[in-house]
């Protein structure tokens, strides 16, 4: 796939170059498919940073990227669907190297999963985890760390209810804890 890239809109690109991605995937068994991803972009000087999620709007405006950079992102998932056993894993690294030389900086971006269904019922945990490096040039470091204890009710294929408790803590915000419902439909 080949696109704008980082700081684009739809109507403009901020450099000439283009972002690259590349993904490759195999359905190992019926249970089982596991992928790799390779992502390669440029950001251009004046490219807004990005601060953690959820977005800080309370930091300063105007915090743009000082020098032109490269991104390159490299991930692997897997995920495995058995009769009850339910697993997701997925990695990524965000390495930014400044193009005129300078410090490399990597970010770590993983999560995974773990439920197991007893009928239309599957209870869950999940563990997210966001680890930036603090010189990075892009990114505004807030490092973050998700643990998720839920359920989840099938109605049908397409409709579910899940219920779940989560435990963020950031470098920012420290500790908060979450109850959160959510109704899906799919079509």
């Amino acid at each position: 796939m080949i696109g704008n890239g980082i700081g684009s809109t739809p109507i403009s690109d901020n450099n000439q170059g283009k972002s690259v991605t590349l993904a490759l995937h195999s359905q190992v068994t019926h249970q089982l498919k596991v992928g790799v991803s390779y992502y390669d972009d440029r950001i251009a000087p004046g490219t807004p940073r990005i601060y953690g999620a959820p977005i800080d709007t309370t930091l300063p405006a105007g915090d743009t990227v000082a020098t032109a950079l490269s991104q390159r992102m490299f991930g692997g998932y897997a995920v495995y669907f058995g009769r009850a056993l339910e697993l997701m894993w997925e990695y990524q690294r965000i390495i930014h190297a400044p193009t005129a030389g300078g410090t490399t900086t990597a970010t770590d971006a993983f999560y995974g999963y773990g439920g197991y269904r007893l009928g239309n019922f599957v209870p869950y945990v999940r563990y997210d985890g966001l680890l930036f490096d603090t010189t990075d040039p892009y990114y505004v470091a807030d490092n973050e760390h998700l643990v998720v204890v839920g359920g989840r009710y099938d109605f049908a294929a397409t409709a579910q209810i899940k219920l779940e408790y989560r435990h963020r803590t950031t470098d920012r915000e420290g500790s908060v804890n979450e109850g959160v419902v959510q109704a899906a439909v799919g079509f």
